[in-house]
């Protein structure tokens, strides 16, 4: 994982902190005894398996409330998930 890896264009190719955590999350659980078999082997070394990845937006909100503390999480971030709550909502 290269988090500073960039496009040619300058911008950077890991998507960014939202992703991250997901990431950041499966490693520590991977280094857990209970779950050590959340990996799938490749060539290029060991991927998570998809049902490993963390990608609920609720627990990416409950992240962040625990980490910052529900009233901390900063405006733009909260209203990021309120929109992409609404946005999920249209396609459920």
């Amino acid at each position: 994982m290269n988090l500073f890896l960039k496009r040619s264009d300058n911008t950077y190719e890991w998507p960014g902190y939202g992703d991250n955590i997901r990431i950041f999350d499966w490693i520590i659980r991977r280094l857990t005894a209970d779950e050590k078999n959340t990996a799938v082997i490749t060539p290029i070394g060991l991927i998570p398996q998809e049902a490993a990845m963390q990608l609920e937006l609720n627990t990416a909100r409950r992240i962040y409330e625990h980490a910052m503390g529900a009233s901390n999480i900063p405006k733009g971030i909260d209203e990021e998930f309120c929109e992409a709550m609404k946005r999920l909502s249209k396609v459920a």
